[in-house]
């Protein structure tokens, strides 16, 4: 007699709805945790380097930060874009977007400016029609918030991370791997965050 054994799925085996489920969970439940917080900061980010043009519009990400004074919690929403095309009678779909979960701690230097630093955990999903990329990665940055007024920050960073990458094409997952790390080694983010505290 043979006994099936049943294992939980690995991480190659996570579908594209399992990812969805996964990302309407986070969400809400950073938007329970925002709402009850001390400070509850929302803006736009980029990681586009040449100056405030087509690039930087272009590239903005949604981000909210929640929490104290000195430590906050972060979500980040990088770009996200679907494509549907038809080329000589088939139809090719493509989708494009990530998500990244940090702990920010920010320490005073004089009355409007902080240093900050801290840690991200997230990656990013490309799915098309016959392939799927899951690029999960780690970050840390350094950085400097300005506040000119109570509810209204400037901040740069810049970040380090260790990311890889899973490939899967026509239903069959990909042998080879990139792992990619360094210092400093991705473009630097600007941020524009309002807090929406209540007064």
């Amino acid at each position: 007699m043979h006994h099936s054994q049943k294992f939980a799925p690995s991480l190659q085996e996570l579908t594209y709805h399992d990812m969805k489920k996964l990302l309407f969970l986070f969400v809400f439940t950073a938007a329970a945790l925002f709402s009850n917080a001390q400070h509850r900061e929302l803006g736009f980010t980029s990681s586009a380097q040449i100056g405030f043009g087509y690039g930087t519009f272009y590239d903005m990400n949604v981000i909210m930060k929640w929490g104290g004074d000195h430590f906050v919690q972060r979500a980040r929403i990088p770009r996200t874009y679907m494509n549907l095309s038809n080329y000589q009678g088939q139809q090719y779909n493509s989708m494009s977007t990530g998500l990244f979960y940090g702990l920010e701690w920010r320490k005073d230097l004089t009355e409007d400016l902080q240093f900050t630093q801290g840690t991200e955990l997230g990656g990013y999903l490309n799915v098309g029609t016959n392939y799927e990329n899951y690029s999960p990665s780690v970050r840390y940055f350094l950085g400097l918030r300005y506040h000119p007024k109570p509810r209204l920050a400037f901040s740069l960073e810049l970040p380090s991370s260790i990311m890889t990458s899973f490939y899967k094409t026509n239903d069959e997952w990909q042998a080879n791997r990139n792992l990619t790390a360094g210092i400093f080694n991705e473009t630097s983010l600007f941020t524009i965050t309002y807090d929406l505290r209540k007064p």
